[in-house]
């Protein structure tokens, strides 16, 4: 994502969306990207391969989150547990920006 208003005028780098079929792959070949994006309930979990996986993409590349239930222009509160299952994984990650759906 290049250099602009919204990210602080940091330029990124270019990004793929990281999907299980392609793990094979990526630990094979180390592809050349400088980020991979995740959906982030699928990694809203405490333990697990899906975490595992995780780990080892972290090891290596960075990771930006994308989240697809928080619908933030919904009538209803967010759900506290969500967001603190969002937060645990922000944290774990360092993603440099997180985005959701808006409604």
């Amino acid at each position: 994502m290049p250099g602009n208003r919204f990210n602080a005028f940091q330029d990124h780098g270019i990004g793929i969306g990281l999907r299980i079929p392609h793990y094979q792959h990526i630990f094979s070949r180390k592809p050349i990207v400088d980020w991979f994006e995740i959906i982030s309930e699928n990694f809203m979990i405490d333990a697990g391969r899906p975490l595992a996986m995780l780990d080892r993409i972290l090891e290596q590349y960075r990771v930006v989150q994308h989240g697809v239930s928080m619908y933030f222009g919904s009538v209803t509160a967010p759900d506290p547990e969500h967001l603190r299952r969002l937060k645990t994984l922000v944290r774990r990650t360092k993603t440099p920006w997180l985005s959701d759906h808006l409604c």
